[in-house]
C-alpha cells in the first residue's frame, strides 16, 4: 500500500519514468549500499518520482550484478581498443587496465540500461496511466469541460441545477415502471 501510495507522489508518466531510469542508472554504477538513500535523495531534490528511483536500484542485485559488470569490462576494453589479455601480470598495471575499461564501459551501459529503461517505463505509465487506471492518460474529456472554467464539478452542478423537481412517486414510477404506489 504504501509503494503505490509513493508510485502516486509525482504520478505523471515522464516523472516517474524518470526516476525509474535515474535508479536505474545510480544502482548499476558501483554505488555500494548507498544507490537506493543517493536515488531517493536526488529524484526528491529534482521533483521526481522517489518511489520509482528506488524501484530503479533493485535492477542491479547479486543475481544481475556478475552479468552487468562484465558486460560493463567488455564494453570498455573495446571501447579503449585494448585486448582482454594484453596487460603483464602485475597487479597494479591489471588493475589499472581494467579498472579504466571497467568504468568507461559501466557508465555506458548504465546510461543506455538506464535510458532504455526510462523509455519503456514512460511507455508502460503513458498507455496504462500513472495511478494504475487503465487508459486514463489517452481519457479525452468532454470539450464543454475543457472549456468551463469552473470545470467538471461546475458541469455536474449545472445538470443537477437543469433537472425539475419530481413530483412524489414520479422517480418510482420512472425506476421501476408501471403505476406508482402512491396514489
Amino acid at each position: 500500500m504504501q509503494l503505490r501510495r509513493g508510485l502516486r507522489e509525482n504520478a505523471s508518466p515522464l516523472r516517474t519514468s524518470a526516476g525509474l531510469a535515474l535508479g536505474a542508472f545510480i544502482g548499476i554504477v558501483p554505488s555500494f549500499f548507498v544507490g537506493s538513500p543517493l536515488s531517493f535523495f536526488l529524484a526528491g531534490r529534482l521533483g521526481l518520482n522517489r518511489a520509482a528511483a528506488v524501484v530503479g536500484t533493485l535492477f542491479t542485485n547479486p543475481l544481475t550484478a556478475p552479468f552487468f559488470y562484465s558486460i560493463s569490462t567488455q564494453l570498455g576494453l573495446q571501447m579503449l581498443g585494448t585486448q582482454e589479455g594484453s596487460t603483464a601480470g602485475t597487479a597494479p598495471s591489471m588493475i589499472r587496465h581494467y579498472g579504466a575499461a571497467f568504468l568507461v564501459g559501466n557508465a555506458t551501459f548504465a546510461l543506455a540500461f538506464a535510458l532504455a529503461a526510462g523509455l519503456a517505463a514512460y511507455v508502460y505509465f503513458f498507455f496504462r496511466g500513472a495511478t494504475g487506471t487503465p487508459g486514463r492518460s489517452l481519457r479525452v474529456p468532454d470539450p464543454w469541460v475543457r472549456s468551463n472554467p469552473e470545470g467538471e464539478i461546475g458541469l455536474r452542478r449545472r445538470r443537477q441545477a437543469v433537472r425539475a423537481p419530481l413530483a412524489p412517486g414520479e422517480a418510482f414510477t420512472q425506476r421501476v415502471g408501471g403505476s406508482s404506489p402512491f396514489g
